[in-house]
This record gives C-alpha cells, structure tokens and sequence, in this order.
C-alpha cells in the first residue's frame, strides 16, 4: 500500500507498482510526484517508484549505463582518421631523429615528460 496517501488525491486514482523490479509496493502517481518535488526532481518524466530508495537505485543504474556507454576508447580508434590516431603520433614522434633519447632521459628542452608530451601532442618534433 502506498504509504504517504496525500491529501490532496484524485477520487478515480489508482495504486501503481513500483518499477523497481526487486520491490513489491505499490503508490499513488500523486504521491510520487509530491515526491519526486522533495528530490529536486520536478520535470521528472521516468518511471514510478514508491520511495527514495527505490528512485536512488534507479537513478544509480542509469548512471552506471550512461559511463559504460562512454566507456574507454582505443588508442587506435581515437583519431579523427584511421592512419591518424593517438599510437600512430605516437610511434611516429618517437623515431623521429632523437626524441626516443629525449622520452628516456635527455631532455635539454623540455624538463619534465608532460612537457614532451605537449610538444608531441602538436606535432612538432
């Protein structure tokens, strides 16, 4: 049973289930909204759900499905071209007459390896 029963209920409205699919309690689509209004989550279009709990957990999934999505991305797939990818500049900058020395030790230009690794992110050998 819906366990808030609002004042402010219309006569003909129904118990709706819960979609979280683990719970078994059922609210008032009234009653979730005046919820829905306490977690700051006013234009609130999804699914019905009987508590916090319930709409966090939901809330939580979707997160969760939106980061996988982006996931991580191949150094061989991150260019704007095939032929043209992270791996590739850098493999190419790296046998480009001594930079290999300047990655591994002998930096008189640059001091640190971020700063190399500007340099090699523009291009410039």
């Amino acid at each position: 049973m819906c366990k808030l029963c609002s004042k402010c209920l219309k006569e003909d409205e129904s118990l709706e289930e819960c979609n979280n699919a683990e719970c078994q309690n059922v609210i008032h689509q009234g009653c979730f909204k005046k919820l829905v209004a306490t977690f700051g989550e006013n234009d609130w279009e999804g699914p019905l759900f009987c508590g916090k709990c319930c709409f966090k957990h939901h809330k939580k999934a979707l997160d969760a499905a939106t980061n996988k999505a982006k996931g991580r991305v191949s150094w061989h797939t991150d260019g704007l071209l095939p032929e043209i990818n992270p791996m590739a500049v850098m493999i190419d900058w790296l046998a480009t007459s001594s930079n290999y020395n300047r990655w591994r030790g002998e930096k008189p230009n640059c001091k640190t390896k971020m700063g190399i690794t500007n340099k090699m992110s523009s291009h410039k050998s």
